[in-house]
């Protein structure tokens, strides 16, 4: 039996799944220390174990499973999972006894034949089953393994009564083990290590039968009573002041704020943190056992010189007894208690509060409501009013004559209708949906708002608009008519509740039922809701999301399917895209109100990888891609996509074909902050903004759009990191091959839908182990990177998270057999890799600013001086520029030259006209405004000379009357920091860069 097989075969389906690595630390107290490792996947779990046992760590085994991961801070700030405690464990499938081996303890055998002897006899006398046997290298484990899974609380009694009977039978084992649940034994498939010269196999000697608690739970008791072995339940008893059951009660809440009123010793580890070793350990011993302990154990702890908080949660959490008693405190510290008056067994029974004696109210518990009846409406129900009759094709209203006491029929409208349900529509608007019968089985549904009902000319109106007319024009008709209309209402009001309007797809607001086109997926049914025309007209042909909810081809076909396509090595980037078509589904049970999903961008540098494809094979898994996906919608039409399609993910192909940068910065901060930004209409209404979502959607592009967004503005980086970027060309050297693209297509295209039903019941079936998976992955891949990234990157390892949990439950479903741990491997990596492109990326100040100057090259007037040409007199009255001027005259670049005995320093300029800098921030869909505070912050631009807004009017032409142009509205940059930055002109022209001596040769500064 393998590792996995012992897992399997030991450990309940439901919970966290705990591996514990021993580290060695000599200079520790305890001579090292317990780090966990959470698992919900034994596969994952298995290949965890075979990892440390390959690296000669030493490494155990929970026995149990528990409720959930919980994470402590290291000194250095850094969280860790934990939360192997017995008050967090969940459920068990086995009874288990640890025997030592060469031990000089009384507790331990000679040798391991001497224990399974032992054991034997047990075995036999009582007839047991055969338990797991398990040789640990220096002992024996022995697990005798149930049908069922038990809860903490059953299993911790019949484990007190088999703990019992092994002691009676006069067996050497660990009794502590034996009754504890959240112990830790060693796994087959590693190594005992506590020889490191003779490292010792552990592994499965013997396979054991599986059989019921009762059946143990009878014998037990059958043994006991045979010997007369009082049971040892786990107690469950109310609280006495004077209680001797210190260490078998579970207490009342007690809280440590109010012991340390009242106990000595107590107050003072909370002053000093606990000056000696016994007393801390004594103290946090009660605090195990208050609502506020832990808590405290910290705060006073911390304040103690070597306060380790590791190793205070690791000493909590093992803490396996009642609380300390006072007893404990007078045997380690005397002189801690003098003066104590109080007469009580622990110091838990002082932060106890008695409860008052007051009249106690029974609870109510609401039961669940039943489902509403599918009445009858209609002429003949009940909500059909007196005095109206169907009759020839008609309805008619009875009238009685008053002289002879007959009743007279007369015509009201035509077809007969009535009301079917009353609606309210996605703006919040009631509507009555009402039935007209064309023929005797034809009939036609429309909806009228319900304020037609206030008045008859309206009602005939909103009627007639549905092809029903009034036969009656009197006043008294009119009447009639709205009575009947109103009488229906009324009646199911009292009967029946209004139908909501769905108005976006995805899970609901309370997360217990999911809206695939029309069909609401419940835990139990299916049902066919009414929509909203925002859903109903979104997308229309192939791509309408009404009818949604189908299926075809099987899971085999697909798990086949994908597994020759991309279960392979190095495959791992097309891995995490199908995955996140599943994990998608899970982004609304992120526990972060900042989280609205992100998208994942998939692209390659080169073409024929199959991206599109693979987004499509992902996506199929719950819905047929074409139903999702957008390739021709504007960037306002895709936002409203988003809204509608809620937490059902969106596809879009070919991004970056459709939209330019800005439109694409605009995009993903949209879609990160989960709803679009408030904004005026054309005609200056206020846009009415869709409903929040929260969508993991999948994009491919011909193009990065991380580079993409460096032409946007002049912070890149917070939108970079809100969409997760794959180039599959980076990680896939070869394309795929001809064959396998046809069999890419046929998955694709023709196999979908097939296993929504169950994901969704999955999911609502194992919500807070999902939300906890989520999280626990988040924490493992966060911290994983480097220090400095983790706020940076969160929204990258929030989907990182989800699909990995998605990859998960694709493998459990059996959608594939893709390596979970190869998949969580490859997206740490890729983050890292993205987080240095987007570095790379970056665009500096000075980087603008010569990008700029390049693109202006032809349009700036260069010459040596500025401030020295003067055309009135005559040294250095004129120059001519040293480049050759094509175009507009955007700008003046003076070289400036240093003075001699005959020449008149000059220190240069550096001018560009504001239209020229407008006009080409328009081009490259930048903000005028925001790159020149840019350059400004970065001190590019001159405001010491009378401009302090670094804007001024200038005569460009100045002492160039061959170019001579009006003053114009300019910007002044710093020639000193901006020299090396401005480009070299034209091969057929001078360098802008010039030297003084060039300046000295007056031929040479001619084109």
């Amino acid at each position: 039996m393998d590792t996995k097989e012992f897992l399997e075969t030991l450990l309940p389906e439901e919970g966290v799944k705990f591996v514990a690595r021993w580290f060695d630390i000599p200079s520790h107290p305890r001579k090292g220390i317990f780090m966990h490792k959470p698992f919900h996947d034994l596969d994952e779990m298995a290949d965890n174990i075979k990892w440390h046992a390959s690296k000669g760590n030493t490494v155990y085994h929970a026995c149990s499973t528990f409720k959930e991961v919980k994470f402590i801070k290291t000194k250095t700030g850094k969280e860790v999972p934990a939360g192997r405690t017995k008050d967090n464990a969940l459920a068990a499938r086995a009874l288990w006894v640890d025997f030592d081996v060469g031990k000089e303890a009384s507790h331990s055998y000679d040798s391991k034949k001497q224990a399974v002897e032992a054991l034997g006899v047990m075995v036999k006398e009582l007839a047991l089953p055969i338990p797991m046997v398990v040789d640990s290298g220096n002992g024996i484990h022995a697990y005798f393994l149930l049908e069922e899974t038990l809860a903490r609380n059953e299993w911790d009694t019949l484990a007190m009564d088999f703990r019992a009977v092994c002691d009676n039978f006069g067996l050497k084992y660990d009794p502590s083990r034996s009754s504890d649940m959240a112990s830790i034994l060693r796994p087959p498939g590693t190594f005992n290590l506590k020889n490191p010269d003779n490292p010792k196999p552990v592994v499965v000697k013997r396979q054991g039968v599986r059989a019921s608690a009762d059946f143990y739970r009878g014998v037990f008791n059958a043994y006991m009573d045979a010997h007369d072995i009082a049971p040892q339940p786990v107690k469950y008893a109310g609280f006495d002041l004077n209680s001797d059951l210190i260490s078998n009660v579970e207490y009342p809440p007690s809280s440590a704020a109010i012991i340390i009123e009242h106990c000595q010793q107590m107050r003072a580890f909370s002053e000093t943190g606990g000056e000696s070793e016994p007393v801390w350990y004594a103290a946090l011993g009660v605090l195990k056992h208050c609502a506020d302990g832990e808590q405290m154990a910290h705060e006073w702890g911390s304040k103690y010189d070597g306060y380790d908080q590791e190793e205070t949660q690791l000493k909590l959490d093992q803490w396996d007894y009642g609380p300390s008693t006072c007893d404990k405190f007078r045997d380690i510290n005397s002189a801690g208690c003098d003066g104590c008056e109080r007469n009580c067994k622990s110091p838990i029974q002082l932060g106890y509060t008695m409860p008052e004696n007051v009249e106690h109210t029974p609870l109510v518990v609401e039961m669940d409501e039943t489902p509403q009846e599918d009445l009858a409406v209609g002429p003949g129900s009940q909500f059909w009013p007196e005095g109206y009759r169907v009759a020839n094709g008609r309805i008619d209203k009875a009238t009685v004559n008053m002289e002879d006491g007959t009743i007279n029929f007369v015509p009201l409208a035509a077809p007969p209708f009535w009301v079917l349900s009353e609606v309210k529509n996605e703006t919040g608007d009631f509507l009555l949906h009402m039935r007209a019968e064309v023929t005797a089985d034809k009939h036609h549904d429309f909806d009228i708002p319900t304020s037609c009902t206030s008045s008859a000319d309206k009602l005939k109106a909103a009627l007639a608009a549905n092809r029903v007319f009034s036969l009656n024009g009197s006043a008294k008709a009119g009447f009639e008519l709205m009575s009947l209309v109103q009488q229906q209402s009324l009646a199911m009001q009292r009967k029946r509740d209004e139908i909501n309007t769905f108005t976006q797809m995805g899970w609901n607001v309370d997360k217990n039922a999911f809206l695939l086109g029309d069909g609401l997926i419940s835990d139990k049914t299916v049902t066919t809701v009414r929509v909203g025309s925002s859903i109903a007209n979104i997308n229309k042909g192939e791509h309408a999301l009404i009818g949604a909810k189908q299926s075809k081809g099987t899971i085999d076909e697909y798990r086949a399917g994908v597994n020759h396509l991309y279960n392979r090595d190095g495959y791992q980037a097309y891995q995490y895209v199908l995955a996140t078509g599943l994990g998608a589904y899970l982004s609304p049970f992120v526990n972060n109100d900042e989280w609205h999903g992100i998208p994942l961008s998939v692209y390659s540098s080169r073409s024929g990888y199959g991206k599109t494809t693979a987004a499509a094979i992902g996506l199929n898994v719950m819905c047929k891609n074409t139903k999702s996906r957008s390739s021709d919608s504007t960037l306002r039409a895709f936002k409203k996509m988003l809204s509608v399609y809620g937490s059902l993910p969106v596809f879009y192909d070919e991004l970056t074909d459709k939209i330019n940068a800005a439109e694409a910065k605009d995009l993903l901060y949209n879609w990160s902050t989960g709803q679009e930004r408030a904004g005026l209409n054309p005609d200056g209404s206020i846009r009415v903004r869709g409903e929040a979502w929260c969508n993991m959607g999948i994009v491919t592009t011909n193009k990065s759009v991380l580079y993409k967004l460096t032409e946007t503005n002049n912070d890149p980086e917070a939108t970079q990191v809100r969409v997760l970027e794959i180039d599959l060309s980076e990680y896939v050297s070869n394309k795929p091959e001809k064959v396998d693209q046809k069999l890419a297509t046929h998955l694709a295209t023709n196999v979908f839908g097939i296993v929504t039903d169950r994901v969704v019941r999955t999911i609502l079936k194992n919500k807070d182990q999902i939300e906890e998976q989520i999280e626990s992955e988040f924490h493992d891949i966060t911290n994983k990177l480097p220090e400095d990234c983790a706020t940076m990157s969160r929204f990258l390892c929030y989907h990182a998270a989800c699909t990995v949990v998605g990859a998960k439950l694709g493998k459990k479903l059996g959608l594939w057999d893709f390596s979970v741990a190869e998949i969580r491997n490859f997206i740490i990596q890729h983050i890292q890799h993205q987080l240095a492109k987007i570095t790379e990326y970056r665009v500096t100040p000075e980087d603008r600013f010569a990008a700029m100057m390049a693109e202006l090259n032809g349009k700036i007037i260069v010459t040596y001086r500025y401030d020295t040409l003067d055309s009135r007199k005559r040294a250095h009255s004129v120059e001519d520029s040293l480049v050759r001027i094509n175009g507009n005259i955007a700008g003046r670049y003076a070289i400036g030259c240093s003075g001699t005995k005959d020449e008149v320093a000059d220190s240069g300029r550096l001018y560009v006209s504001v239209s020229a800098i407008n006009e080409w921030c328009k081009n490259h869909e930048l903000n005028p405004a925001e790159i020149r505070r840019e350059w400004m912050k970065a001190g590019l631009v001159e405001t010491q000379r009378g401009a302090p807004a670094g804007e001024k009017l200038v005569k460009l032409s100045k002492g160039v009357p061959a170019h001579a142009v009006p003053p114009a509205r300019c910007v002044e940059f710093v020639v000193s920091k901006l020299r090396d930055r401005i480009s070299d002109v034209k091969a057929d022209v001078r360098p802008i860069k010039q030297s003084h001596d060039q300046s000295q040769n007056p031929e040479s500064a001619t084109a």
